[in-house]
This record gives C-alpha cells, structure tokens and sequence, in this order.
C-alpha cells in the first residue's frame, strides 16, 4: 500500500499537484481509527484516550513521515509535493470527557512537528463549535437534536495550538440534515463559511474550506458560486479564507460504483466536462492575483 502511496506522489509531482495527506480517517473501515482501537481491544473513543492505541498512531504516522519514497528516492518529510497533513479526516469523539480531542490535538501535532517541520500541519475537521465555547452557534441541528455539540470538536479550541499551521473546515449540507429536520439551505451554507472565516480571523491563521459538495447537479451551482465568492471576497479583503476544495472529481468515464444510485459519478462527482460555468479561467486568475500580485496583501 505504500508503494501506492510512492507512486500517487511522483504521479502528483509530474502533473505539479500538491497534496494534503491525511494520516488517519475517523470513518475508514479499514485503517480508520476504529480498526486502531479495536485491533488492541477498545472501542472507538479509545484511540484519543488510551495510551497503548495513541502509541499505535504514533508508529504509524512514522512509518509515512520518515518513509523514503522507492520512486523518486525523496524522503516524504522532505519532499515538496506534500504540501501539508491532517492529523485525522473529521475526528469524532462522542461524549468524551471535557477536552479529549483537544488534548489529542496538542499531543499529536507536538508529535508530528517533532518528526516533520518542514511541512504545514492542520487537524482535518469539520469544523463543529461545542460548549467550550460561548456564543458559537455555527453548528448544524436543532434545539432538539443538538447532535453536532457532542462530537467533541471546539474549531477555535482546536486550532489554537502553535503546531497547527492553518485552520479546516468542511461542509456537508446533505449529509448534515436531520431526518425530520428541515433543509439545510444556502443561507446556511453561506452562513457556515463566514462564521468560520471570523473564527479563523481571531485566530489569525488561514482557513481552507477543506471538504464541500452538494447533492444535484442541476441544484448545485449556487452552492459551488458561494463557495468561490467568500474565498475570492476573503482574498480581497486580506481575511483568513484562502481556499476551497470541492468533493469529488472524477475523470471522464471513471466510474463510482460504490454509489449504486449512481454509479457514474456518485451524489457529489464532477467531472471535466461537467464542471459548474463558475469554475473559470477567469475566477482562477482573479484569484491568483489577489494572492500573489497585490502588494497590498500579505
């Protein structure tokens, strides 16, 4: 597997691509952080809590840190095509104890950045604000499913350890409606963005809106406009938004067949010649000089 993972980055080097490695998933079937916990006996929440599971990490992030890539000779901790690591994708902790996650934070940048700091360091999360936190109220749900507040996320909390270089969001208006809930609309969506873009401002990092889709084709271009509109207005405005990534892309005929509704492109798939009319040439070079031309910026 981590051949693969050689290849995917001479590939990326080829076609000048950088990438963003994510160390573990918390939902991965295999590999995840539930395959960590439950190959030492625990269940799901240990692999924040319990030393044994923590070292287990710790070894693996390791194995992929230190390792010399068999392609191109270069070793990953020093190989420009990373352009950064997430700790976890979108950690879930479920009624921990007060600050769980956020002591595993702090205790596996410190770890990463002791092995790797040549490379920018992020957590991977969605974002959610729990009760740390007074007046936040960014989270998805309802007064009577408050289900978000208990995953254990604090974003401010979460992104305030020196050794985390940028702040993450994700964005999931699909995925995040409750079943007798109402839709969650693009004034949330657009709500979601700005509330972390302040968020991110009083931290004074940068903030990428790391993961985001919407279901429908045909219903998705005002999200996607959005989206590209707060990070160019962010740009501009010399404020922590400086990007976003859609999920996912898909090449022409390369199919998702792990969706079986639709197993062409997925729910959320773009594709070359499906691309949203806003993702432009135009939009792109906007943007590049705001970032790197305007003497204003910094």
């Amino acid at each position: 597997m981590l051949v693969g993972l050689d290849y995917l980055l001479y590939a990326a080097s080829v076609h000048e691509i950088r990438l963003i490695l994510s160390l573990v998933s918390n939902w991965t079937p295999a590999g995840g952080v539930d395959s960590f916990a439950g190959n030492l006996g625990y269940d799901h929440n240990a692999f924040f809590q319990e030393p044994d599971v923590k070292s287990a990490y710790k070894t693996w992030v390791s194995s992929v840190v230190q390792r010399n890539n068999t392609i191109t000779a270069t070793a990953y901790s020093e190989d420009p095509v990373i352009f950064a690591y997430n700790l976890i994708n979108e950690p879930v902790c479920r009624d921990c104890p007060p600050y769980t996650l956020q002591n595993w934070i702090k205790e596996m940048a410190s770890f990463v950045k002791g092995i790797d700091r040549n490379h920018l360091l992020t957590v991977g999360e969605e974002g959610y604000s729990s009760l740390y936190e007074e007046g936040v109220v960014y989270n998805p749900g309802s007064e009577d499913n408050r289900w978000a507040d208990s995953f254990g996320q604090d974003f401010l909390t979460d992104h305030s350890f020196d050794t985390i270089d940028f702040a993450t969001t994700h964005l999931w208006v699909d995925n995040w409606k409750e079943e007798t809930g109402p839709e969650l609309d693009l004034d949330f969506f657009t709500q979601w963005i700005d509330g972390h873009t302040q968020m991110a401002d009083r931290l004074g990092k940068p903030l990428l809106l790391e993961e985001f889709g919407k279901k429908g084709r045909d219903v998705r271009d005002p999200f996607f406009a959005a989206a590209y509109d707060a990070v160019l207005d962010s740009v501009k405005r010399n404020r922590s938004l400086v990007g976003s990534l859609f999920w996912e892309f898909y090449v022409d005929g390369q199919r998702a067949d792990w969706y079986p509704d639709d197993p062409d492109r997925g729910p959320w798939g773009v594709t070359a010649s499906d691309v949203p009319h806003i993702l432009t040439q135009e939009f792109a070079a906007s943007l590049t000089s705001h970032l790197f031309n305007d003497t204003s910026s910094s």
